[in-house]
């Protein structure tokens, strides 16, 4: 079977209770039938549960970099190239891995990608993937705790509490009281903190 195409959608009393079909067969023939809605069901839930090669190869390389990494972490830097960034509206697997902002995370759960449960907005959604890289010397640690997991600054965006961080141009910056829209991170606004990556800039 090549190709199956519903032709027309049967009603009674508006609720559907029957698809006719055509279909062309692996000789070139096509040929017309009659699903009912239940018929059509249990087609939908095998499809679903059938993967596509795509799938499968994504599937295989999810897992050979997940052996990878629980050898030795340090290979997520090396294998980082080859997981895909994290998209909007796209849907993900519980053990799917995802790059975003150069970070790799993992999915926890099944569910459509938005910017509600962005990698680093939605801890109930993804996790890091931790790796061995070697830390800087000084490195301040609250910003070590922060840096990657912060979003980007929205201008769009209103904060609704203190303690959000959040990078700007590649600086990190903590949100002091509801920070209304617009209101962009610096070092002069009362609205936030900035987070130095060094110890050295806090005059330790």
């Amino acid at each position: 079977m090549n190709k199956i195409v519903i032709q027309k959608i049967i009603k009674e009393d508006g609720a559907i209770i029957e698809f006719v079909f055509s279909a062309t067969k692996d000789n070139g023939y096509t040929v017309e039938g009659i699903l009912s809605l239940e018929e059509m069901k249990n087609i939908i839930e095998k499809i679903d549960g059938l993967k596509s090669t795509e799938e499968e190869t994504k599937d295989f390389i999810n897992e050979k970099i997940k052996e990878e990494i629980k050898k030795d972490k340090s290979n997520l830097e090396k294998l980082k190239k080859m997981i895909e960034r994290w998209k909007i509206g796209h849907p993900y697997n519980m053990g799917d891995l995802s790059k975003y902002n150069d970070i790799v995370f993992e999915s926890l759960k099944n569910h459509t990608s938005d910017y509600e449960n962005m990698p680093t907005i939605d801890e109930n959604f993804w996790k890091i993937v931790p790796n061995n890289k070697p830390a800087e010397d000084g490195i301040n640690p609250e910003w070590a705790k922060n840096f990657e997991k912060a979003a980007f600054y929205s201008r769009d965006l209103s904060y609704d509490r203190e303690g959000i961080y959040t990078k700007f141009y590649n600086e990190l910056y903590k949100s002091n009281d509801k920070v209304p829209a617009g209101e962009i991170p610096s070092n002069v606004s009362p609205y936030w903190t900035h987070i130095p990556k060094k110890i050295g800039n806090l005059g330790i």
